[in-house]
C-alpha cells in the first residue's frame, strides 16, 4: 500500500523545495526540521519543527499530530484529533500549505465529496484489549528509501505533457463552438465582442475597428494577467497572516472555495471560474469579488493592527506612565524606582525568542483578528 502526499498550493513553496512525498509500507515525519523525511519550508515558524508522524499500523496509515499549531482536516476549523487513519482523498492544512492524500489500495479509500467537512468523523488509530493506542510515541520510525521527491526530470516532463494535453483538449473544444456557431445569423467573433462589451459596460463602437481575433487574445491574455498577479496577493496575504500567528485562517471547504486560493495555475484557475468543470468552487465574478474584497480587508485590517500593537507594546513603556507608577521611598528614588519599572516591563516583552518582536506579533494578531472580525 502506497500513499502520496501532495502539496495543492505548490507555489508557495521556495524553488527546489520538494512538493510531493511519498512511501510505501513505512512511516515518515514531517515538519520544519531539515533532518525529517520531509521537510516543509517555513519562515514563519507556524509549522513546528516535528509537526506530524505518519505511521502505517494495521494495513492503513495514521497521523500523529505533534505539533503546536494542529493539522487541519478536510476544511475543519478545528485542529484534527490523532491518531487518525487517513484515506485517499483527504486533504491537509499544514500550516499554509495544503496537502492533498492519495493512497493506492486502500480499501476503506474514499473522495472528498462523500462525507462532510469534520475533523473527528471517521475511524480513529486501533486499540488494544484495554484501551490503549496500538502506536507508541517513542518507537522508532523504520527509514527506507521508499519515496520520491518532485525534483524528478521525467515527473517533470509527465506533468508538463498532461497539462499541454489538457490545453490542447481545452483549445479543441472551444473551436468546436466556434464552429458551431458560425451557421448562425451573427458571426461568432462579432458575438463574442458585442457580448465581452456588455459585460464591460461599454459601447460595441467603441471596438469596432479593432480586428476581433486579436481583440479577443488580449482579453485573454488580461484575464490570465490577472488572475496571476491576483493569485500572488493573495498568497503574500495568507503567508503574512500565518506569519502574526493569525487565527483567521481560510479554509477549503465543500464548496463555494475560491479558486484563486487553492488552485495552484492561472490556467487551472481560469477553467475552474469558467468553464464550470470544477464542483465546489465559486464561479468568476464571486471568485474576484470575494479576493478584492479580502485584499481590501486586509490592507485596511493590517494598518489598524499595526497602530493597535505598537501602542500596546510602547505605551506602558512611556516616561510619564513609569513615572506615575514608580513611588519613590526612603529607600529608594523615585528615578531609580521608575529605571527598575522600566527595565522590568521591557524584560517582560522581550523574553520571547525573538525578543520584542514576539510581543509585537502577538499585539497584532490579537488586534488583526479583531479587524477581520475573528473573534
Amino acid at each position: 500500500m502506497t500513499i502520496t502526499l501532495t502539496i495543492v498550493n505548490a507555489d508557495m513553496l521556495p524553488k527546489g523545495a520538494p512538493a510531493f512525498y511519498r512511501a510505501t509500507r513505512h512511516g515518515f515525519h514531517i515538519g520544519r526540521d531539515q533532518q525529517l523525511d520531509w521537510t516543509l519550508p517555513d519562515p514563519s515558524r507556524r509549522i513546528s519543527g516535528r509537526h506530524c508522524e505518519i505511521r502505517f499500523e494495521n494495513g492503513g496509515y495514521y497521523l500523529y499530530d505533534r505539533s503546536t499549531n494542529g493539522v487541519f482536516l478536510n476544511g475543519s476549523s478545528e485542529r484534527m484529533r490523532s491518531p487518525f487513519r487517513l484515506s485517499d482523498g483527504d486533504r491537509l492544512a499544514i500550516g499554509s500549505y495544503i496537502v492533498r492524500v492519495a493512497v493506492e489500495g486502500d480499501p476503506a479509500g474514499h473522495t472528498l465529496s462523500e462525507f462532510a467537512p469534520s475533523a473527528h468523523g471517521r475511524d480513529p488509530a486501533p486499540k488494544d484489549a484495554e484501551g490503549r493506542g496500538t502506536g507508541s510515541p517513542d518507537r522508532p520510525l523504520r527509514r527506507e528509501p521508499a519515496f520520491v521527491v518532485q525534483t524528478d526530470q521525467a515527473e517533470a516532463r509527465d506533468a508538463a505533457a498532461s497539462a499541454a494535453c489538457e490545453a490542447r483538449d481545452i483549445r479543441r473544444d472551444e473551436a468546436a463552438r466556434y464552429v458551431t456557431g458560425a451557421g448562425s445569423g451573427q458571426p461568432t467573433a462579432e458575438a463574442f465582442v458585442d457580448a465581452f462589451c456588455r459585460g464591460a459596460g461599454i459601447a460595441p463602437e467603441m471596438l469596432a475597428a479593432r480586428d476581433q481575433n486579436v481583440l479577443a487574445e488580449e482579453i485573454g491574455e488580461f484575464v490570465k494577467l490577472t488572475v496571476e498577479h491576483l493569485g500572488e496577493l493573495l498568497r503574500a496575504r495568507a503567508t503574512a497572516k500565518a506569519m502574526v500567528k493569525s487565527s483567521n485562517r481560510t479554509m477549503i471547504g465543500r464548496q463555494d472555495n475560491n479558486p484563486l486560493k487553492f488552485v495552484p495555475s492561472p490556467p487551472e484557475v481560469i477553467e475552474a471560474m469558467f468553464a464550470g468543470r470544477r464542483s465546489g468552487y465559486l464561479d468568476a465574478r464571486a471568485s474576484l469579488e470575494e479576493a478584492f474584497g479580502d485584499l481590501k480587508q486586509h490592507e485596511t485590517a493590517t494598518y489598524t493592527a499595526m497602530q493597535k500593537a505598537l501602542a500596546r507594546l510602547l505605551d506602558p513603556l512611556a516616561p510619564e506612565v513609569i513615572e506615575t507608577k514608580a513611588q519613590g521611598s526612603a529607600f529608594t528614588s523615585s528615578k531609580a524606582r521608575a529605571w527598575d519599572l522600566f527595565v522590568q516591563r521591557w524584560g517582560e516583552r522581550n523574553a520571547g525568542e525573538n525578543g520584542m518582536l514576539d510581543a509585537f506579533l502577538a499585539y497584532f494578531s490579537e488586534a488583526y483578528d479583531e479587524a477581520t472580525g475573528k473573534k
